[in-house]
């Protein structure tokens, strides 16, 4: 297995486990279950999809024996991997199966493949920073799915269809659009909470990995060119947050507010001249509650209850500059 060479090319936002955390053993009567109930992919029943499948294992340089592939009956376009240190058992929905050519097809495996090979950790979808983990997770996954695929072109298509579950007779495969497509884009705050890059910031990913020509069977010629795609891709990904601009300027806004209540606290008056400061940019109902802020208690505590205010808010700021 090509371990070194596969850990070379883990985007650098993608934090690597901590050593020591293994994970626990994929439980046997799970694995029985998927055995008894998915079709597993293998020569004699999905001969084509076995070779694929197959030759992106073999590609990876993962233990054959450790990895089995199966197919789930379901109209969801998805596929997962599920695997502890040693096993990995990945399941293509049927309805993914059909969107896909056999090209594209390696994508997806070679891409579930990395999740295992990379040794992801699981997140909590209900936190900032572990969101971000599983986006950075994407991006390196998506890395090894082109390795496996061997193939720009196929591995663009595959998030096309999966993102929108489309085939090839509806989708026009323009890479020069779909790159450009960022920066015309205004995002919303939705795609903060997803666990996914959003497709344009994937393709983009994939465009400038691929221009590296990185093959497994050699080592990687040089990292400063491999950070170099990382630093265009968070430049990418902070165009992507940055245009969430809601609750970037509700946050800017909030912030200078609190700023000029921690003058005021630190100088220990309020006069006139400072009220209609602050009532002309922060309007009328926050003077009010300003006014009441200020009378409700010493000046040491005041100062801390602004401190942490502060930087509470910068630590959200924080958080929309990276995915």
């Amino acid at each position: 297995m090509f371990s070194s060479s596969i850990e070379a090319l883990r985007f650098y936002q993608d934090k690597p486990r901590s050593p020591g955390m293994e994970r626990m053993p994929l439980p046997r009567t799970w694995i029985n279950s998927v055995d008894a109930t998915e079709l597993l992919i293998c020569r004699e029943l999905t001969p084509d999809l076995f070779l694929a499948f197959e030759s992106v294992v073999l590609r990876l340089g993962a233990n054959r024996k450790n990895v089995r592939g199966y197919i789930y009956q379901s109209h969801e376009l998805n596929a997962y991997s599920s695997f502890d240190d040693k096993k990995c058992i990945i399941r293509v929905s049927s309805s993914l199966v059909r969107l896909l050519d056999i090209k594209e097809f390696q994508f997806v495996i070679g891409h579930e493949l990395g999740h295992f090979l990379f040794q992801h950790q699981l997140v909590d979808f209900q936190d900032s920073q572990s969101l971000r983990l599983s986006r950075a997770q994407e991006i390196s996954a998506d890395r090894l799915g082109l390795l496996g695929c061997d193939s720009f072109e196929p591995a663009i298509k595959a998030i096309l269809k999966f993102s929108f579950g489309l085939d090839s007779t509806y989708i026009n495969f323009d890479v020069g659009f779909l790159v450009s497509r960022l920066n015309s884009i205004d995002f919303d705050n939705y795609f903060l909470q997803s666990s996914h890059p959003f497709f344009s910031i994937r393709c983009r990913a994939i465009l400038w990995f691929s221009l590296l020509d990185y093959k497994l069977e050699r080592n990687f010629s040089s990292e400063r060119d491999l950070l170099k795609v990382d630093e265009r891709i968070t430049r990418d990904i902070k165009k992507w947050t940055t245009r969430s601009n809601s609750l970037r300027i509700e946050f800017e806004k909030e912030l200078r507010l609190w700023t000029f209540v921690s003058e005021v606290v630190a100088m220990g008056s309020f006069n006139k001249n400072d009220q209609q400061v602050f009532e002309t940019e922060f309007g009328s109902i926050e003077l009010v509650k300003l006014k009441n802020f200020l009378s409700g208690d010493n000046k040491t505590r005041l100062m801390g209850i602004v401190s942490n205010k502060i930087e509470a808010i910068k630590s959200k700021i924080v958080e929309l500059e990276y995915f």
